[in-house]
C-alpha cells in the first residue's frame, strides 16, 4: 500500500491526513461512510475529533491505514459489506476471512467465501 501523510501547521496537535495513493479509493467510496474514506479522499481514522493525542505516534496511524487496506481488499473482494467499526488490529473476528480470501486468490478458484457484515455505525 502506497499512501501520502500530509502534515498541517498544527501538528501533533492536529492528526495528520493519510491519503491512500495504491490502492486509491473510487469517487463513489469517497461519499459513503461504509469504506472510512473522507469526502477529500482521506482515510477516516477516528470515530471523534478529539480521539487523536498529541503524543500518539504516526507509526500507530500507518497501522491503522495498513489495517484499513486489509479491509479494503476485503470489501472489493466481497467479502466485507462494510468495514470493522474499531478497525481489524485488535480485533481478531474477521482473521478467519482473510485467510479464506487470500487462500482463494492464491489457488485461483471462485470459491464461495462466507460473507459478514462490519460493525461500522
Amino acid at each position: 500500500m502506497e499512501v501520502v501523510i500530509a502534515y498541517g501547521q498544527a501538528y501533533p496537535m492536529v492528526p495528520p491526513r493519510i491519503y491512500p495513493v495504491d490502492p486509491r479509493p473510487e469517487p463513489v467510496e469517497c461519499t459513503q461512510h461504509r469504506w472510512h474514506v473522507n469526502g477529500d479522499g482521506s482515510l477516516c481514522q477516528f470515530q471523534t475529533d478529539t480521539a487523536w493525542d498529541p503524543r500518539d505516534s504516526i507509526c500507530d496511524l500507518i497501522m491503522k491505514a495498513a489495517a484499513w487496506h486489509v479491509e479494503y481488499a476485503l470489501m472489493k473482494a466481497g467479502v466485507l459489506d462494510q468495514m470493522s467499526l474499531h478497525g481489524i488490529v485488535s480485533n481478531p473476528a474477521v482473521d478467519h476471512l482473510i485467510i479464506t480470501a487470500s487462500e482463494n486468490a492464491y489457488s485461483g478458484r471462485d470459491a464461495v467465501v462466507p460473507k459478514i457484515a462490519g460493525s461500522a455505525g
